[in-house]
């Protein structure tokens, strides 16, 4: 994890979904030709950043603008799909705060600067509890999903993304998980969500 205090310059992409560290997460994209944006950053192997998109009454062009906590990430396969769209796998790396950004032809760079959990002691009871209610709601996802590819993980940052990233949730609530400074936090919100999406379930 880069230190807290660094900045850098990225290429900032606002996309319809939340990608969390560490974690995959495939873009879909309209048209029949990949952005020549996106071949660069494969061919050079570089690094870029991914935020929701906020919501904007604006019809200007210039009206998609990202979330200020987003995700720096790589680009592991580009599938041509030859019907219309292409879709862009990504996974995640570092989670970051976006201090500034600016248009740059059709696209956004952003001065960005890395934000890791905070530092805390975390029960090990709510470890486990979110770890078997995770394992849970794993079994519940599709059989094509990507995630049972995936056996949970043990380190508790790296499972409250996990899931987050496999929550059925909207955008803004996974957002909203993706903003939460500690690792015990995101867990604890992440314990109630999973508890009420089980219990519906049981219900049916």
């Amino acid at each position: 994890m880069p230190h807290s205090r660094e900045t850098v310059q990225l290429p900032i992409f606002p996309i319809r979904g939340v990608l969390f560290p560490g974690m995959r997460l495939v873009l879909r994209l309209a048209g029949d030709a990949v952005d020549p944006c996106f071949e660069d950053l494969v061919r050079l192997d570089m690094t870029l950043s991914v935020a929701l998109r906020r919501a904007s009454d604006d019809s200007s062009k210039h009206a998609v603008e990202p979330h200020l906590i987003g995700t720096t990430a790589r680009i592991l396969d580009l599938l041509r799909s030859g019907s219309g769209s292409n879709d862009i796998v990504l996974v995640g790396v570092s989670r970051i705060h976006l201090l500034s950004y600016r248009h740059n032809g059709k696209h956004l760079v952003g001065q960005v600067r890395y934000l890791p959990d905070l530092q805390e002691s975390i029960p090990t009871l709510l470890v486990d509890e979110a770890r078997a209610l995770g394992s849970e709601l794993k079994s519940t996802l599709p059989g094509n999903h990507h995630a049972l590819d995936q056996s949970l993980p043990r380190d508790p940052e790296t499972l409250s993304y996990w899931i987050a990233q496999n929550l059925p949730l909207e955008p803004d609530d996974q957002q909203e998980l993706l903003e939460l400074r500690t690792t015990g936090t995101r867990l604890s919100k992440e314990v109630s969500h999973i508890r009420v999406i089980l219990d519906a379930l049981r219900s049916h």
